[in-house]
């Protein structure tokens, strides 16, 4: 569906479905501001202050300098801009959004609207973007960035991270492709920032982070990037409903390293140790086909809660969890694979449904009847239903993003089976949206995606109205 909004404000954009039995809900937030302060096109005039496509800026850093205010727009037509930057921290940018403004690509697919860097690594080197405190960089591709290569000084990790970006704690990157970039240090995809909706994919990293370092993810893909010590995907940062699939590091942490995963699924990555994840926290995780070649296919070193963990395997022992560990509660560790056993010797177990039974009380050692081994979802028989550890606190979710109010018990795993009459499994919503930063006036893309069975469904778009 498309929406267009006639006002400035911030938009809830709900998509509820339903069938007979179940449903389910999927928000959006939609931040919509006034109107174009500046344009950027590579067939525009260059004529200052670029404030009609005639006149338009033919770099993005020349509009974002003539920009006049806190709160405007820089509106850039498709193509690569491939030229201009400013110095930030001593390091080159291909753009430095050093201004509290908003800079939207008019058309977000990827590679339609490109920010590309120069490299290699050295002195001429220059990152896609720099995204400064209170600016939001929505809907490019950042590409071909680099750092400066070894530097010691004061400000050394803003000069050798963040290839793609660099970002300001307060900076904003939304529905960005992040891809083929390289740091010397951390964070070759992204360091910093709020990170939202973004695909991460293909960086690397000469220390940490290959994809993100220092960053808050939410609902982000990161994807086949790699770091020469630890943390392939992504390193002391926190996930919120991301998917960390295909990273990889020769040390340790495939996935990631010194984060905080709620609600995301880590798949296909690895390392030596710890093929999914290292030193992290991870609650209602789904983790599968990690690999290490020595221990910890799907972790080590975590704590671990209402997580399944199914599918992985190591060259050594520890297919599923390796290393000395936090609690693992309300999870499933099964099916997984090495050539010794599982050592749980420093890890205590509770409500959790493993085998064999590595003792701490409430364990369940039967077979928890998921529906494959890349899908964490149980069956209406499976043992783990209602053996979790005490009824689920008000608002708890799982990770489908739906409630745990059974009443009795939350089930063992990352996955809550829906407890009413007659229910075939669940249901999940989800909203994809051609932009969560808009123009009034400019239509806006949704598309409603769904996993389960639904014969009606509905779309509020904040603004009272609705379809």
């Amino acid at each position: 569906v498309s929406h267009a909004y006639g006002a400035t404000g911030d938009y809830p954009v709900v998509l509820t479905a339903s069938n007979n039995v179940v449903s389910a809900a999927a928000t959006v937030m939609v931040h919509v501001v006034g109107g174009y302060t500046n344009y950027v096109s590579l067939a525009g005039g260059h004529v200052a202050p670029f404030t009609n496509w005639v006149t338009a800026a033919t770099n993005v850093q020349a509009a974002v300098d003539a920009n006049p205010v806190a709160g405007g727009v820089v509106f850039v037509a498709p193509g690569t801009y491939a030229s201009g930057g400013r110095s930030q921290y001593g390091m080159s940018n291909r753009v430095s959004v050093y201004k509290q403004v908003l800079v939207l690509a008019s058309n977000a697919a990827p590679g339609a609207t490109v920010i590309r860097g120069q490299g290699p690594a050295g002195a001429a080197a220059m990152r896609c973007a720099y995204v400064g405190s209170g600016a939001v960089l929505a809907g490019f591709t950042l590409t071909n960035g680099f750092t400066m290569a070894w530097f010691m000084g004061v400000d050394q990790n803003k000069q050798m991270s963040g290839g793609g970006a660099w970002s300001e704690t307060a900076g904003i990157l939304s529905n960005c492709w992040i891809v083929g970039n390289a740091a010397e240090a951390y964070g070759a995809g992204v360091y910093g920032g709020a990170i939202l909706g973004c695909t991460i994919s293909s960086n690397v990293a000469a220390m940490q982070g290959g994809g993100a370092h220092l960053a808050t993810l939410e609902d982000c893909a990161v994807e086949g990037n790699s770091a020469a010590f630890m943390g392939g995907g992504a390193s002391q940062s926190t996930l919120t409903r991301c998917l960390v699939s295909s990273n990889q590091t020769p040390n340790s942490a495939g996935g990631v390293d010194q984060c905080t995963l709620d609600f995301c699924t880590l798949a296909g990555n690895m390392a030596m140790w710890g093929g999914g994840a290292g030193n992290s926290t991870l609650r209602n995780c789904a983790l599968y086909g990690n690999y290490a070649s020595m221990q910890g296919g799907a972790a080590g070193g975590c704590a671990i809660l209402s997580c399944t963990i199914m599918g992985n395997s190591a060259g050594d022992s520890g297919g599923g969890l390796a290393g000395a560990m936090g609690d693992v509660t309300n999870s499933i560790v099964y099916h997984n694979s090495a050539p010794s056993r599982e050592n749980y010797d420093t890890v205590t177990f509770s409500n959790s449904c493993t085998f064999p039974d590595p003792g701490g009380g409430n364990n369940v050692t039967n077979e928890p009847g998921l529906l494959s081994l890349s899908n964490p979802h149980v069956v209406s028989n499976s043992p783990c239903l209602d053996a979790g550890d005490g009824s689920a606190p008000a608002g708890a979710l799982d990770i489908d993003g739906e409630p745990r109010t059974n009443g009795i018990a939350i089930d063992i795993g990352c996955d809550e089976f829906p407890r009413s009459a007659g229910a075939s499994g669940p249901l999940i919503v989800r909203i994809l949206a051609s932009a969560t930063n808009a123009i009034t006036g400019i239509e806006i893309q949704f598309e409603s995606w769904m996993d389960g069975k639904a014969n009606r469904y509905s779309w509020d778009f904040g603004d009272g109205q609705a379809t």
